[in-house]
């Protein structure tokens, strides 16, 4: 049996990020599963949702922002 880690250790860290990977491997977890979308300048970024709305202080589609000038400020 493999144990996936959807998101990280979504349960006990905020979902897809540095801290969730780490707790899943530090729990021995087999697979980590992680979610990537892309911005208008085609940067990727470890998010589940395609906007920005429930994760992040930004609103918004990721697709129609560019990394560099917009998304670096709205990331919690």
């Amino acid at each position: 049996v493999k144990v996936t880690a959807q998101r990280g250790c979504s349960a006990k860290a905020p979902e897809n990020t540095l801290a969730a990977f780490r707790l899943a491997i530090e729990r021995k977890c087999d697979l980590i599963e992680m979610d990537v979308q892309f911005s208008r300048d085609l940067e990727p970024l470890v998010i589940h949702n395609s906007t920005l709305n429930r994760t992040t202080s930004g609103r918004g589609a990721i697709s129609h922002f560019s990394f560099a000038t917009r998304l670096t400020g709205c990331m919690r």
